[in-house]
């Protein structure tokens, strides 16, 4: 996997456009505020056709986490204000809480029409475009947002992370670099700058930069969690734990530092608290693919095939773009040593998908695909592909006298299956 995802804040910071209606914090307000709703309850049945008012208690409601109620405000208040740009904004950070991300989309799309010099209203795709992972938008955006506010570092951060998303790790580092010479305490740019030396194995300038962004901002949970993924990178699971474990510390709910600590646990060798890790994760943030994913990996390496298949078909279920879901899906139905596990002609359907979803580029995907086909009895398609995983660049010379020996295999009409588990 490339870039683990973190968790990609936005900080809207930027003044609304004139004739705009105040808008809502980015997050929710900590605890409930029962008096401001029961107070603008009195007043709209006093003045039901005030859509400040219902503005108003949208804002409440959203600031108690009741989106629903939030939008039905909004819709109303917009009802009778359609002109208002900030309450489209509004709506679709609520549409966005409850990713239903078409609609936030064309909620932001109108207000930025309404008022396209509104940097805020950019922001606020910006966060939208990042949950759901389209990085092409957020570039487009954040590039707007720059020709903007040309002095406002975030533009370049949120531009910076998305490009590392997207392989184009010069250009991330170049932007990361403005927005610290813009400001030099922000944090979030250090980290950036380190995850992308983190990838291209620059382990002293990553974590040089973690070290940074922990001390300019020692009480961000987030932190800690990127400098843990560093350690994890490097072999040094005992101080992975310890940041991720800090990470948890600052803000239990932090989903990311629970899958990575995991992950730190699954390589120092303990699968259980590795999984209670996972399971933990699945529990506070229940339509994140990510720990059903990880907890798959754990349960296959265990020895329990049917939990297995299970988190891997949900964590495709949650995001069916996801390939690594599929090829850990493939490799279970073609190679599980059980028979009753097996299934050729659906591992050869999920080990397609990913490779489809990949374009064709990852060899140990390809190499999947061959296993499958093998164990559906096509033993020419299998033949094919091995060769094709094999002839591949980035392919190590352990993997290549492995996939030798499947090819062997295949040219003997005979299927590869794992070793029985211990």
């Amino acid at each position: 996997m490339a870039l683990l995802a973190y968790a990609l804040l936005t900080a809207s910071i930027c003044a609304a456009g004139a004739g705009d209606r105040l808008e809502q914090p980015p997050t929710p307000k900590p605890g409930k505020d029962y008096t401001t709703l029961v107070r603008l309850t009195v007043l709209l049945m006093q003045d039901p056709t005030n859509a400040t008012l219902y503005a108003e208690r949208g804002i409440a409601y959203y600031g108690n986490g009741d989106y629903g109620k939030a939008i039905d405000d909004y819709t109303e208040a917009l009802r009778l204000d359609p002109a208002d740009a900030a309450l489209y904004s509004n709506r679709g950070m609520a549409y966005s809480h409850k990713r239903d991300f078409a609609r936030a989309i064309a909620d932001y799309n109108e207000a930025v029409r309404l008022n396209p010099t509104n940097a805020n209203f950019l922001s606020n795709r910006i966060a939208t475009y990042q949950k759901k992972e389209d990085f092409g938008g957020v570039i487009a955006d954040a590039s707007q947002l720059i020709r903007l506010e040309p002095n406002y570092p975030g533009g370049y951060v949120d531009r910076g992370f998305a490009e590392s998303e997207t392989g184009e790790f010069n250009k991330a580092i170049s932007d990361f670099n403005e927005a610290i010479r813009l400001d030099a305490r922000f944090a979030g740019a250090y980290e950036g700058r380190g995850k992308v030396y983190l990838h291209q194995c620059a382990f002293d300038k990553a974590m040089t930069d973690f070290n940074i962004a922990v001390s300019l901002a020692p009480k961000c949970s987030r932190f800690y969690d990127a400098r843990g993924h560093g350690y994890n990178a490097q072999g040094e699971f005992v101080k992975a734990i310890s940041d991720f474990t800090e990470a948890l510390r600052l803000d239990p709910d932090n989903v990311i530092a629970l899958v990575n600590r995991g992950i730190a646990y699954a390589k120092k060798g303990d699968l259980s608290q590795a999984i209670t890790d996972y399971s933990e994760a699945t529990r506070l943030q229940p339509d994140f693919h990510s720990p059903y994913f990880y907890r798959g990996i754990g349960h296959e390496k265990k020895g329990d095939w049917k939990n297995a298949l299970n988190d891997y078909k949900e964590a495709i279920r949650l995001k069916p773009s996801f390939a690594e879901g599929y090829n850990g899906l493939a490799w279970v139905l073609a190679t599980w040593p059980t028979a009753s596990a097996r299934d050729g002609e659906k591992a050869v359907e999920a080990a397609t998908k990913a490779c489809e979803l990949t374009q064709w580029k990852r060899w140990s995907y390809i190499d999947t695909l061959a296993a499958a086909y093998a164990e559906s009895g096509d033993f020419a398609q299998a033949i094919k592909y091995q060769r094709q995983a094999m002839s591949m660049e980035g392919v190590k010379p352990e993997d290549r006298s492995k996939e030798q020996q499947r090819l062997g295999l295949y040219q003997q009409k005979m299927a590869w299956h794992e070793p029985l588990k211990q």
